[in-house]
């Protein structure tokens, strides 16, 4: 009888020993997941800081290059800037660019463009715009970079 109660107690001592083993592992596994999602935020969190801080850089950056202020500056998709007006001038090339219209030179340097272009049926043709007219890949389209691909679209399309 003796020996059944020394089994019976062994026997609770080790069950007792388990769930005590399962909780401490559920716990540290509670634990090793709150401190990878918090390092996930805090990892999330310095590269959306990052980010912030490359765009302000960016945008130090196009003020010396276009010579005008933040409030004057154009923001355009995919984290490019241009002068006032580069938006209207890459879709008039962009028109030009689809067939849908023309340009006119007026003298050296002086160009009429007459296009037509939507840029919800031709996403992709303002990408490649963007793309040609930013010849330094800076993401900073210049009057000279803008007017380089004027040049270069009127002798390809005259």
């Amino acid at each position: 009888m003796k020996e059944y109660f020394k089994m019976k107690k062994l026997t609770s001592l080790v069950l007792s020993s388990m769930l005590l083993f399962n909780s401490c592992a559920s716990i540290t596994s509670n634990i090793s997941n709150f401190v990878n999602s918090n390092l996930n935020k805090l990892k999330a969190k310095q590269e959306a800081q990052q980010q912030i801080n490359d765009r302000n850089s960016q945008i130090q950056n196009a003020k010396v290059v276009l010579g005008i202020d933040e409030d004057s500056m154009e923001f355009l998709p995919e984290d490019y800037i241009g002068a006032p007006g580069t938006l209207t001038q890459l879709r008039a090339l962009a028109g030009v660019y689809t067939g849908k219209g023309k340009i006119i030179k007026l003298a050296p340097g002086d160009y009429l463009i007459k296009s037509k272009y939507s840029e919800y049926l031709n996403p992709e043709t303002m990408k490649k715009m963007r793309k040609y007219a930013d010849r330094n890949s800076d993401k900073i389209i210049t009057f000279d970079e803008y007017t380089e691909l004027t040049e270069n679209m009127y002798e390809v399309f005259k």
